[in-house]
């Protein structure tokens, strides 16, 4: 059969054999799991013969083992299909594992759930279906091409066909792709997934108890059985208002999309949700918070089982904070380092004489919210000899 991707789009595809299961689009007669009908399928039928309702060997689904049952799979002696799955992507790879090139590249990575080594040499991965020719998979090398019977194989998605290995003609978007596997001839679908926005080190693979349902894994496993899976990503905290200049008092509110989840902010710079110690770092986020003065907000949304969100950062800059830190002449809060760094006097404020010269200090407050500004967030740390 021949199957052409613009046909099967409407449709879900088929469910897939895996530890037990039976492929959909395998030849109908397949009771051992290879996607092939064979002596270990009539073995199988042997032993359910006559027997009860739910057994595997009902191939015409009359709750009944018999002559029909072994008519359809005569029907279908030693037909096969490739039973081959694309088990696991990563499309953020940012040191987790690297290829042999030393580089932190995207990866597929098939897996054959036959009981015999699949060769796949000139079969066709691409990240668009639309172009389903788009990277073949090399020829005349099955050491490299080869995957065993319940094994294997890793294909770097990175554009450098150059690099020895098998690395695909293209790369994965970290904000949402497709991958599909197409036989040689170019035109039958093997298999294809699609992903959502992924984040750093978070694989994208199928779950080993449940093979047609798709998880989020912490701990990418390249070459091996998928484990530890999240539930998924918590969403990003959202802020409202967002951040910029302010003249006065602002109500922020910071909110998630994921139901259920806890929100963690600070406001010293430091990372929010580290545990590094008895406590996480952070306050949890109870209800709206009042602003009066130059604050760094930051925030992180987790939830038991899922993968913590990334964290966000929202500066709001108060004018007044801006203009009249030139005018105390201190450090705007404890901890930070004061004195001079090889001569220089470490200062946090505008030049007074550009306060002072009458032909700027009325232009100031338009002009800071006039240019671009840029805010650097990071914690503070211990200075050596307080500098």
């Amino acid at each position: 059969m021949t199957i052409r991707f613009r046909s099967i789009l409407p449709i879900l595809l088929p469910a897939l054999f895996w530890a037990g299961f039976v492929r959909g689009d395998c030849p109908p007669g397949d009771l051992s799991g290879d996607c092939r009908v064979n002596c270990e399928d009539l073995l199988v039928l042997g032993q359910q013969w006559l027997t009860p309702p739910e057994a595997t060997a009902d191939l015409d689904g009359d709750d009944a083992v018999n002559l029909t049952d072994f008519s359809l799979m005569a029907e279908n002696w030693q037909q096969s299909r490739v039973p081959l799955f694309i088990n696991e992507v990563l499309a953020a790879n940012a040191n987790f594992v690297k290829d042999p090139q030393g580089e932190a590249d995207d990866w597929i990575e098939l897996y054959n759930a036959g009981q015999q080594p699949i060769d796949c040499s000139g079969m066709y991965l691409t990240d668009d279906a639309s172009i389903p020719l788009k990277w073949q998979i090399p020829t005349g090398r099955p050491s490299l091409t080869t995957i065993p019977a319940n094994g294997y194989l890793i294909i770097w998605a990175d554009g450098e066909i150059q690099d020895p290995g098998l690395h695909a003609g293209f790369s994965l978007a970290s904000d949402g792709d497709e991958v599909a596997l197409y036989d040689a001839d170019g035109v039958t679908l093997i298999d294809y997934v699609a992903f959502d926005q992924q984040q750093a080190d978070i694989s994208y693979g199928r779950s080993a108890d449940r093979p047609d349902e798709w998880e989020l894994f912490g701990f990418p496993t390249p070459g091996s059985k998928n484990i530890a899976a999240y539930q998924g990503i918590v969403s990003e905290p959202i802020f409202s208002p967002e951040h910029g200049f302010y003249n006065g008092e602002v109500v922020v509110t910071v909110s998630t999309r994921t139901e259920g989840a806890t929100i963690y902010y600070t406001t010293d710079g430091v990372e929010p949700y580290l545990k590094t110690g008895r406590f996480p770092t952070g306050k949890i986020y109870q209800g709206p918070l009042q602003l009066t003065h130059t604050t760094c907000l930051r925030a992180k949304a987790i939830k038991e089982g899922w993968k913590s969100s990334a964290t966000k950062t929202n500066t709001y800059l108060f004018l007044r904070d801006v203009i009249t830190r030139s005018l105390d002449g201190v450090a705007p809060g404890p901890g930070w380092p004061s004195g001079s760094v090889n001569g220089q006097m470490i200062d946090y404020g505008m030049d007074p004489d550009v306060l002072s010269d009458p032909r700027y200090k009325d232009l100031i407050d338009d002009a800071l919210q006039a240019i671009p500004s840029i805010s650097l967030v990071t914690p503070l740390r211990a200075y050596p000899n307080n500098h």
